[in-house]
């Protein structure tokens, strides 16, 4: 795991911390953060794994403090079929938890959908005072990895490499 952490967006007020990891497991591996509860980017390609070690990994991460998760790329349905599967488990367990938020962004560019979750992923008011932080993981792609440890290091670079997308 390799994990890079960036100033503070002056925008968002954010702490970006960008993370690469070689499976989609380490997940529930992620390193601690300056918030309580974190916004969570995931960028995750390839042969979908087993739903019950995605489930595990999702678990994790959200017991880590996890609380809206965006996925992207061509796994991005099975990531966020996990965190959608543990946000249920937590609603029957524990009474006054807030709702874990998850977006999937398959017709996005990865530029497009980091800024989201930079910029557009505000938890449920339940977190709103604890989640400062963004979290984005690039799995098993080092090519990934470096297009959002740039977009983290200058977010209005990243802003405007959106626009000259459109």
């Amino acid at each position: 795991m390799e994990v890079i952490e960036h100033p503070q967006d002056p925008t968002t007020g954010r702490y970006l911390i960008a993370v690469h990891v070689s499976s989609v497991t380490e997940l529930g591996q992620l390193p601690a953060t300056p918030s309580k509860h974190f916004v969570l980017f995931v960028a995750a390609d390839g042969d979908p794994l087993p739903r019950h070690a995605l489930v595990a990994a999702a678990r994790s991460a959200v017991d880590s403090g996890a609380v809206y998760v965006c996925a992207w790329g061509s796994a991005c349905h099975e990531v966020e079929l996990a965190f959608d599967l543990v946000a249920v488990e937590r609603d029957q367990t524990i009474a006054d938890a807030g709702v874990i938020m998850t977006t999937c962004h398959e017709r996005e560019t990865l530029e497009s959908a980091l800024w989201f979750a930079l910029n557009t992923a505000w938890p449920d008011e339940t977190y709103e005072a604890t989640c400062n932080t963004l979290v984005a993981v690039a799995v098993a792609n080092s090519d990934r990895f470096k297009l959002i440890n740039a977009g983290l290091s200058s977010p209005r670079d990243l802003w405007l490499a959106v626009q000259a997308q459109d």
